[in-house]
């Protein structure tokens, strides 16, 4: 089976294979060339991903007298499935690179800042503070710091990604050969709120963890040598 078309324009998706073996025309055109007057062979349908397992088991149920397949879009491209599991997967190891490094961080600060209040602990001591009290105002103290630090990295990554959504952030120098594989060079960055619990909550609970040591060595200081220290 064979049609002429006007060529009326080329477009790049930046994979040549793709661009080689692909045609676009409209509808009509293709529906008369196949013989398929007001038929289609494929329609899709956009759902929230959470929906997307539901409205399988829903359409396969009420279209079961029909000669028709429905197909959820990991199914149909199990290829992009896996890339998707496997950028979830390099998240989570940045999101483990970023802990260590708050923890680590965080904690010589709060030892830095346990040493230099030793004189102030041992005040405290003396006039009948108990050890677990300043223990949990290091761990207070510590956890103020990761929200203090997750309010402010959430205010700037808001704002840089409010101004490079419109503007784009152009990565053609840093692309290569891989613009061949339906990667733009000009990318718009946009709010994804599906992580932002697991990191605020991984990196509060870091921050926690990073005050515990330097809260026990305070509250294992004797009143009198902590008050002599200078």
């Amino acid at each position: 089976m064979a049609e002429e078309f006007t060529l009326v324009g080329i477009i790049t998706s930046g994979e040549m294979g793709l661009d080689r073996g692909m045609a676009l025309t409209d509808i009509k055109s293709l529906q008369e060339m196949l013989d398929m007057p007001d038929g289609v062979t494929d329609i899709v349908l956009r759902t929230p991903e959470d929906r997307i397992q539901q409205l399988t088991d829903e359409l396969i149920f009420a279209l079961s007298d029909e000669s028709v397949e429905v197909m959820p879009w990991s199914t149909m491209f199990p290829v992009m499935n896996e890339w998707i599991i496997l950028h979830d997967g390099f998240l989570y190891l940045f999101l483990v690179v970023v802990l260590f490094l708050v923890l680590a961080g965080e904690l010589n600060t709060m030892l830095l800042s346990m040493l230099e209040r030793t004189r102030e602990f041992g005040i405290f001591m003396a006039i009948g503070t108990e050890r677990h009290e300043i223990g949990l105002m290091l761990v207070f103290e510590a956890l103020f710091i990761g929200l203090a630090g997750t309010l402010l990295g959430i205010i700037l990554g808001t704002g840089i990604v409010l101004v490079t959504h419109s503007t784009g952030i152009d990565l053609s120098l840093l692309l290569g050969s891989t613009s061949r594989f339906y990667v733009d060079s000009l990318v718009y960055p946009h709010l994804n709120l599906d992580h932002l619990g697991t990191t605020v909550g991984a990196i509060l609970i870091a921050s926690i963890i990073a005050g515990l040591y330097p809260a026990w060595k305070a509250s294992r200081l004797q009143p009198v040598e902590a008050m002599r220290s200078v």
